[in-house]
């Protein structure tokens, strides 16, 4: 692929210059010479992928035009073409100008709730434009939607979309990104617009608080959380949201599918009504697997001056048993293994630090994701200098690719810290790690590994039966 110094044209478009680099791709501001419009093109390299990697990405980076191009939405990122010139793969997509939600929210800011409310609202609008075109997004969080100078959001990042029509994902895949996902994503179960609007009520918690509902320094706890425990209303953590609001946020982050708004919609309507400070029409279904509600108490905090642990926000790709993906691969045996007495991992408390109110406004900025990079342009359209966000390893980092036969055990590294589903390839700092395997019916398996900086480390384990 040529260096960005140098690349002049790609298909139709001129070349003006880079926006930002990730992982695998660049970011560029292109013109479109016919019609004199700016425009984003955001390219993938698909020659430094791995030949085990290439088909699956390919497939999904083609998804994704497909995905957000089939939609035509005020509050949806428009995508223009999609195209290949040589070993050069691209999408060319509106040019944005704003900032990203997360930028907002990630100093434990909270929102007025009349502000939080009205970019729901856009977001709801967006969801039930894209379900009833057959689009369920699964990756929504704050840094998939642009906050543009005039307050209004754009949905970006259809990058793990699925649609109805494709079968691309297979059943018992589980993407997003771990604070937001929902039950279903987390069990690998097949998705539809509801797990969407759960990961909108975690959006709209954390807007309000300043906290995520479910937040946690490790991919299990997260996911014991999101499973299992309890919600803390979030008037307990900020007292301008009034028991109406509660109600619909609870509602949202039920863990049963069937028990949450069945549609965007009705999700924008209670919440509509919650804003005039009116009840939702009827209670939500009752069910030992509902967002119970921990009544008077808020979640743990770190002593003054301490900064809690969160796990990365980045998107998260955990292939079921015996499939292989962009992030997982099947790998030989090498690494030799060892049953041990079952260890306690570790859960620490989650929490945030003090906070202030938070209303919209502020520079111009552009915000386009790829591969987790950020690039922002200043007032004028200046470039600013990249922020890069990247997928790529560190300097003193390195992977372990981990699998179980039989598939299926849940992974812990280093106490929960690092973790997935096997077969499941993880990103580590170099150095020593302590792997831990679990599967029910089946002996525990724990190993120390070793990886070095930039390298790949297969771990294979072979369960032992404990029937």
């Amino acid at each position: 692929m040529s260096d960005s110094t140098d690349l002049q044209q790609l298909g139709k478009y001129s070349i003006l210059g880079e926006l930002g680099r990730g992982a695998m791709g660049v970011v560029y501001r292109g013109l479109d010479p016919f019609i004199k419009r700016e425009l984003a093109i955001k390219v993938l390299r698909a020659d430094l992928l791995d030949k085990n990697e290439r088909g699956p990405i390919l497939d999904r980076f083609r998804q994704e035009a497909q995905a957000a191009g089939r939609l035509n939405h005020p509050h949806i990122v428009a995508i223009y073409e999609y195209g290949e010139d040589g070993d050069q793969v691209f999408i060319a997509m509106e040019l944005l100008r704003g900032r990203e939600l997360k930028e907002y929210v990630q100093d434990g800011e909270y929102f007025d709730p009349a502000d939080a409310i009205r970019i729901v609202l856009q977001l709801l609008d967006a969801l039930g434009y894209a379900h009833a075109n057959g689009v369920v997004h699964r990756d929504i969080k704050p840094a998939n939607i642009l906050v543009q100078p005039d307050n209004n959001i754009k949905v970006t990042d259809f990058g793990i979309a699925r649609l109805e029509s494709s079968s691309l994902t297979q059943a018992g895949t589980m993407l997003g990104t771990p604070s937001y996902m929902s039950p279903e994503q987390f069990m690998g179960q097949r998705v539809d617009g509801r797990s969407d609007l759960f990961s909108v009520g975690v959006m709209l918690y954390e807007l309000l608080t300043g906290e995520k509902p479910f937040a946690g320094n490790s991919f299990a706890t997260i996911m014991h959380k999101v499973l299992k425990e309890p919600i803390t209303p979030p008037s307990n953590l900020n007292l301008l949201v009034t028991p109406e609001l509660d109600a619909v946020i609870l509602k949202a982050l039920s863990k049963r599918p069937d028990d949450r708004f069945q549609d965007a919609k009705a999700f924008a309507e209670a919440l509509t009504l919650a804003k005039a400070g009116r009840p939702m029409p009827a209670p939500a279904p009752a069910s030992d697997l509902d967002a119970t509600v921990v009544q008077g108490a808020a979640p743990a905090r770190p002593a003054r001056g301490q900064a809690p642990q969160a796990v990365e926000e980045a998107t998260v790709v955990v292939a079921p048993a015996g499939a292989a993906n962009d992030s997982t691969q099947v790998i030989s045996p090498t690494a030799k293994t060892q049953v041990v007495t079952p260890a306690a991992s570790a859960t620490p408390a989650s929490a945030a630090a003090g906070r202030k109110p938070l209303l919209l406004g502020g520079a111009i900025l552009l915000a386009l994701a790829l591969g987790g990079g950020v690039v922002m342009l200043g007032k004028g359209g200046e470039s600013s200098a990249p922020v890069a966000v990247e997928a790529k390893p560190a300097a003193d980092a390195g992977w372990i690719l981990i699998n179980s036969t039989p598939p299926g055990a849940v992974v812990l590294v280093d106490g929960g810290r690092y973790g997935g589903v096997a077969p499941v390839r993880l990103e580590v700092p170099a150095g020593a790690h302590q792997i831990v395997l679990r599967k029910d019916g089946f002996h525990e398996i724990e190993a120390s590994v070793e990886v070095p900086r930039g390298a790949l480390i297969p771990f294979d384990a072979e369960l032992v039966s404990s029937q």
